[in-house]
Formats: C-alpha cells, sequence, structure tokens
C-alpha cells in the first residue's frame, strides 16, 4: 500500500464508484449514481489534503482516511465542499445530507480518532483477501499514532468483514430505510 499520488487520482475515483455504485448510503447522499464521482472526487481530495489516500501496489484497492479532528476550514476546503454540494448533492437535498451527517458525527467518539471514510476494492478482486490486507496496513499506521479507527457501513454484508478483522460493532442506527452500522478499532 502506497499514498494515492495525483495521476492516479481518475482511477481511484472510478474505483470507488464502482465498488459503491449499489450502497444504500452512497445513494442516500448523492440521490443518482451518476453523482458519486462527486462523492468520490471530494473524499479523496479532503483525504489527500491530510496524506491519508492510499492504493495498493498493484491498483486493486482504494482506502480514504481523515482525522475529522485536524480538518481545517481553508479556502481549498470550503471550495471543495462547495463544489460538491452543488453538483454532487444538489441545492434542495443539503439539508438531508447535513443532517444525516450530524446524526452520524454524533455516533462518533468525542476524542480523536481515524475515520476511515470509504475502503473500495476493485469488483473482480472483491473476496481475495485484498481489502483485509489494507485494513491490516491501516492498523498497523494507527498504532504509532495510538488513535482508534472508525467507520461506517450500510452494507450487511461487511459486518463479520469488519469483526473478522478485529473490529467491534458499538452502535446501529436506522437512517433513511436503511441500518447504519457503527465500528471502532480501538487502540
Amino acid at each position: 500500500m502506497k499514498q494515492l499520488e495525483k495521476q492516479d487520482y481518475t482511477y481511484a475515483i472510478h474505483l470507488l464508484c464502482k465498488a459503491f455504485e449499489h450502497n444504500k448510503s452512497v445513494l442516500t447522499v448523492c440521490r443518482h449514481a451518476k453523482r458519486i464521482p462527486e462523492l468520490m472526487r471530494y473524499c479523496l481530495y479532503t483525504s489527500a489534503l491530510q496524506n491519508l489516500a492510499f492504493i495498493t501496489d498493484d491498483k486493486s484497492a482504494v482506502v480514504l482516511c481523515t482525522k475529522p479532528q485536524l480538518i481545517k476550514p481553508t479556502l481549498k476546503q470550503v471550495l471543495y465542499q462547495l463544489k460538491f454540494a452543488l453538483c454532487g448533492i444538489g441545492v434542495f437535498h443539503i439539508h438531508t445530507v447535513l443532517k444525516r451527517e450530524s446524526r452520524i458525527h454524533a455516533q462518533h467518539p468525542t476524542t480523536p480518532y481515524l475515520h476511515l471514510m470509504f475502503i473500495g476494492v476493485d469488483v473482480s478482486m472483491q473476496g481475495q483477501g485484498i481489502g483485509s490486507a489494507m485494513l491490516t496496513e491501516i492498523k498497523q499506521m494507527t498504532q504509532a499514532t495510538k488513535l482508534p479507527i472508525v467507520l461506517e457501513t450500510s452494507t450487511i454484508q461487511n459486518i463479520d468483514f469488519y469483526i473478522s478483522n478485529g473490529f467491534t460493532l458499538y452502535a446501529q442506527e436506522k437512517m433513511y430505510g436503511y441500518m447504519l452500522y457503527f465500528f471502532i478499532y480501538p487502540i
């Protein structure tokens, strides 16, 4: 696993879009698959600003993380947010997404943590241990910083995946017709 470089951004966005094109949580934010690239672009840039966007050496998977407590409202970040709000969410859907995000953040720890926003594996290579290998590297990385890893998923099949990788289910909440499951990997 290595840091995602600018020349791989377009490829990474495409990989993530394919991996999450039917994801209930993603579709709640974007409302249509054609808007998913804007979500992925926004999350990738947010992660890259903190040097927390990663890709496997063979480019079969991408992980996007943030340290929410370190996100600074720079002009660049505000412009990314504005573009995402207009192109990825839509003006009339912003209130719903902000309300959703508020409910999600209310479930997150109040102490510093690493937020694993997306882990996407090429759909033709899923089930081969690539996601688990990336999680192992992320867990090793956070041991040095002593930060727990927090994530949420709306995909029921992912529950066993995260538990088998040492994560603990600590909350669940029904949102917009589906369950959202919150996991933590404590340090």
